[in-house]
């Protein structure tokens, strides 16, 4: 819902829940009857000032979540799908997960700004011992239209479609973000990590979108993952995708 004139949106839901941050889509099943209580609230202060306003699209958001996890825990994975951390069968989830993740974003004409961080402390039995240990993550995004449409938090309208029998080509947009994973340095410590983790992630990334119209989107992307403090190699990786949204 909306208060304020716009100025203040939350939103809660209750889900089935599934192992901790995972980035595998195989592994996100409900293995249990338990429920996660999840919501989000924010706050745009000059969005009932009008769209003339400079900050109009300005806003702060704070999100949660809270719920039980219990047995096999998850693998951490690059967006190439490659294994960068993994918990030994030892390590179980017995208890209690809580996340929280703050953000702050800024659209103003063509330029788009969002950074956030995000906190997971949860209970974890690892070889008998049980231990609440805390991964924390974060990243900066900023984005421009080259096409000078305006951006927001929902996306780009080009101006002109892609028609090129008409000479119009839809909008372009390139963006640039960095983001950093840190494990809970007690997982290494205790035993909670297998021999080839690694304790850390950075990820650095350059994209470019192009706008077909309101409805397709086309976007080639690089990425880079470096894990400091490990013997792992750097990875790289180019991406191809369409999106079709209606």
């Amino acid at each position: 819902g909306d208060l304020a004139g716009g100025n203040f949106t939350y939103a809660g839901g209750i889900f089935n829940g599934n192992p901790p941050d995972a980035t595998n889509a195989i592994t996100d099943v409900d293995n249990n009857h338990g429920k996660d209580l999840a919501g989000r609230v924010v706050v745009m202060p000059f969005r009932s000032s009008g769209t003339a306003h400079p900050l109009s699209n300005f806003g702060i958001h704070l999100g949660g979540s809270t719920g039980d996890q219990t047995g096999p825990l998850p693998s951490y994975r690059t967006s190439a799908g490659q294994t960068y951390f993994s918990f030994p069968a030892t390590t179980t989830a017995d208890g209690r997960r809580n996340r929280v993740s703050p953000a702050v974003f800024l659209y103003a004409k063509s330029f788009g700004g969002f950074a956030e961080y995000a906190r997971t402390s949860m209970d974890i039995v690892s070889g008998g011992v049980a231990r609440t240990v805390t991964n924390q993550a974060w990243g900066v995004t900023g984005s421009y239209v080259l096409t000078g449409e305006p951006t927001s938090e929902r996306g780009v309208r080009p101006r002109a479609p892609f028609d090129p029998a008409a000479g119009t080509w839809g909008a372009v947009q390139v963006a640039a973000r960095y983001a950093e994973i840190s494990l809970d340095r007690d997982l290494f410590t205790s035993g909670g990590a297998t021999a080839n983790s690694s304790r850390k992630a950075q990820q650095m990334t350059f994209d470019t979108n192009w706008f077909l119209n309101n409805y397709v989107k086309i976007y080639a992307t690089y990425e880079r993952f470096s894990f400091p403090g490990s013997s792992r190699a750097n990875e790289n990786l180019i991406l191809f995708r369409m999106q079709l949204a209606f």
